[in-house]
């Protein structure tokens, strides 16, 4: 049992949890995430997403993110992510396969 914050409801509270439990399972459950690997989140300027970045930014890894919105992807490089790709702009596959700009 978990005590929920008072700036939070309880639909609040409920989402934070699942969102963060299905972002750990898939990267450190399932993913065994390493420190200095390269992560891919694809929707990770959603709920989830965001979860997912921040929890593969403390397991130490380089974060990718796709998004369908670049004002999206902007929020998402504040919580974390290091690089975003607008998929509305870009195609997928052509973003992945296009040298990266730093």
């Amino acid at each position: 049992m978990y005590r929920i914050p008072e700036s939070f409801s309880f639909d609040q509270a409920c989402c934070l949890l699942g969102n963060y439990e299905t972002a750990y399972h898939c990267l450190v459950v399932r993913g065994r995430v390493q420190r200095g690997e390269t992560v891919l989140i694809h929707g990770a300027s959603g709920s989830t997403g965001l979860a997912a970045v921040h929890i593969a930014k403390h397991l130490g890894a380089v974060v990718l993110g796709t998004s369908r919105s670049a004002d999206k992807l902007a929020r998402a490089l504040v919580y974390g992510l290091d690089i975003g790709i607008d998929t509305s702009e870009t195609p997928f596959r052509q973003a992945l396969t296009e040298p990266v700009q730093v």
